[in-house]
């Protein structure tokens, strides 16, 4: 029975120190959040999406036009890269590369395509305030276990006896403040039917993001397919 009592012990301090890592590895949190919308009052939806993120950058390209993809495709319509239908190129593209662009499109049968450029990007400073807490530590009398019918006794060897334990087996934590830069993405989102070339949806939103692209990106294509689905532009069968 007295050894039942050590196993119990050892074990808080290692469910805590998984719970320090789980939380460590945790995804950082982005909100998206929209600021402005505007529709065409025509009542039209459409099943056949090409995403393009309009930005220099690869990384930032491929991952926002795969995630808006990806929840359009949870919405069971058709959905693709741009960059898997273009390429990518940082040049400036003539006014015939364009119009041969957008022949291809229409060629393979998309009827929308949605366009994201970044507006603006700023940066701003937080304050994380510290935490305090308490986590068990090790007793450091003895080496032996608790006698049930030893209670009196709290000489070394006594691993258990509750006057020893309860004086060291909590030790304070503290973790000190920080400071943290946030990002935050000023991006519009707009909708073209690509059979007359009208622009028949445009949303602005901000995204605060720190330090994490892939995060930022699944956040922004949420709420991007989110606000679709609200304006009915999405076909449903």
């Amino acid at each position: 029975m007295s050894h039942n009592l050590a196993p119990s012990s050892l074990r808080a301090p290692l469910s805590i120190a998984v719970l320090i890592i789980c939380f460590s590895c945790a995804p950082e949190v982005t909100t998206t959040v929209i600021t402005g919308s505007w529709k065409d009052p025509q009542e039209k939806t459409y099943k056949n999406f090409l995403v393009a993120a309009l930005v220099k950058n690869l990384p930032a390209r491929s991952s926002v036009e795969g995630e808006i993809s990806r929840n359009l495709t949870l919405e069971r319509v058709s959905a693709a890269k741009s960059y898997d239908v273009l390429g990518h190129s940082e040049k400036l593209e003539t006014a015939d590369e364009k119009r041969a662009a957008v022949e291809k499109i229409r060629s393979l049968g998309y009827d929308a395509i949605i366009a994201i450029t970044l507006l603006r990007q700023e940066e701003e400073s937080r304050y994380v305030e510290g935490t305090s807490s308490y986590t068990p530590a090790s007793v450091g009398v003895g080496t032996g276990y608790y006698d049930p019918l030893n209670i009196a006794s709290a000489g070394a060897g006594n691993y258990g006896a509750f006057g020893i334990y309860y004086m060291d087996a909590a030790t304070p934590y503290n973790s000190p403040g920080y400071y943290v830069k946030d990002k935050i993405y000023f991006v519009q989102c707009n909708l073209y039917d690509l059979q007359t070339g009208k622009l028949v949806w445009s949303a602005q939103s901000e995204t605060f993001q720190s330090e994490n692209l892939a995060a930022t990106s699944r956040d922004f294509g949420i709420a991007m397919v989110r606000a679709l689905k609200e304006a009915n532009l999405i076909y449903r069968k």
